[in-house]
């Protein structure tokens, strides 16, 4: 089974949600995809080396998890999100607001947060899907493997309910800057 669970907006009630959400569900895994990680003193950055506002830092979840022999896995594109914390050193010479950002906050936007397998990806949905079809292969179970016209639907209906690809800000079939075909063909 699987559960996708809203993490609390508030920061201060991080810490006893993730040891609930561990306790109620005890999961054998936790894959965090694109989910922004803390940088050396605790803040999120986008890769652009801006502190959203109102992001919540799930890292302590990760933190529990790893505790507790929970296996954790990140998937991440840009070196802000949980997993980069496996190659931070590297990072931070690496990105261009890897010590440094736009912020006057001190640190750089690359995150601390690391996890027991990391995958890097060029956009973050295709180390997901690689995911997936690895355990659709292993359990030979095809129905895990989504199809590229799903994979349309899926774009389409975020950008259709008012989401934005986030490269460009706009509206148009495009995912991480890269044509939406592109992640059919990856899927395909």
């Amino acid at each position: 089974g699987a559960a996708i669970l809203t993490a609390p907006e508030v920061q201060s009630e991080i810490d006893d949600w993730a040891g609930k959400l561990l306790d109620d569900l005890k999961p054998k895994a936790i894959i965090t995809i694109e989910r922004l990680g803390p940088n050396e003193n605790g803040t999120v950055h986008y890769s652009t080396g801006v502190a959203p506002e109102g992001c919540v830092n799930i890292a302590p979840l990760i933190d529990k998890a790893t505790e507790r022999g929970i296996l954790t896995i990140g998937i991440g594109d840009n070196g802000n999100e949980i997993g980069f914390g496996r190659i931070h050193p590297f990072m931070q010479d690496f990105h261009p607001y890897g010590r440094e950002t736009q912020t006057d906050k001190p640190g750089g936007a690359v995150t601390v947060t690391a996890t027991d397998i990391f995958l890097p990806a060029s956009v973050s949905n295709w180390g997901a899907y690689g995911i997936a079809a690895m355990l659709g292969f292993l359990l030979k179970n095809r129905d895990l493997v989504q199809t590229p016209e799903l994979e349309k639907r899926i774009v389409q209906a975020c950008l259709d309910a008012g989401g934005w690809e986030m490269r460009y800000c706009t509206s148009r079939f495009i995912v991480d800057g890269t044509e939406g075909e592109s992640s059919m063909a990856i899927v395909q």
